[in-house]
């Protein structure tokens, strides 16, 4: 169920790309999580999830007798694709607080985390933690590389290449915002 209310992505190019968004009924951030992983649950309706963080775990009592698995990120392998657990193939993926820190500290490009993202779930719940947040700049203090590439239209083009935003919700009072995606079907790997 897509909302009417369309929200504008940044775009480096000319061209513009809205999206639907969720409404902002919650007031704080961690009432947004709740409210949007609820819609999520609601929507999707998986068998199976991963919580690559596994801050979402209190969620597991609520949505039985869905198969929640807490996933703790393996280091990567040469090629530069993050080590994704070898459990139940998920329905969902959500990956709040994951994006920042694979790109930042374990230094993978966007665009490798959608490919592999792609390869393991048609449904993906991801945080865009931006530059300005407190977070990331914790992270890049000290940090001789400047991560140029890490900015909301960048995310957006790594991801619209195997996958459609369904919705997008900024979360109040932080300058985060959330993105549910959906895997296209059809595409060749690859190609837009």
């Amino acid at each position: 169920m897509i909302n009417s209310h369309l929200e504008p992505i940044p775009n480096a190019g000319a061209e513009r790309h809205f999206l639907p968004k969720m409404p902002r009924k919650p007031h704080s951030a961690e009432e947004c999580r709740r409210a949007t992983i609820a819609s999520v649950i609601a929507e999707v309706r998986p068998s199976c999830v991963w919580d690559l963080d596994g801050t979402c775990m209190s969620y597991r009592e609520v949505y039985q007798p869905i198969k929640w698995i807490p996933c703790e990120l393996g280091a990567g392998d040469s090629a530069g694709t993050p080590n994704w657990p070898r459990a139940s193939k998920p329905d969902l993926i959500i990956a709040l607080g994951v994006l920042h820190r694979l790109r930042i500290t374990r230094n993978f490009s966007l665009s490798r985390i959608a490919q592999s993202l792609e390869n393991l779930a048609h449904w993906i719940l991801i945080e865009f933690v931006p530059k300005e947040d407190s977070t990331v700049r914790a992270l890049l203090r000290g940090r001789p590389e400047s991560f140029e590439d890490y900015y909301l239209p960048n995310f957006y083009g790594a991801f619209r290449r195997q996958f459609e935003i369904v919705r997008s919700l900024g979360i109040p009072g932080t300058p985060r915002s959330i993105y549910l995606f959906k895997k296209r079907t059809g595409m060749v790997a690859g190609s837009l």
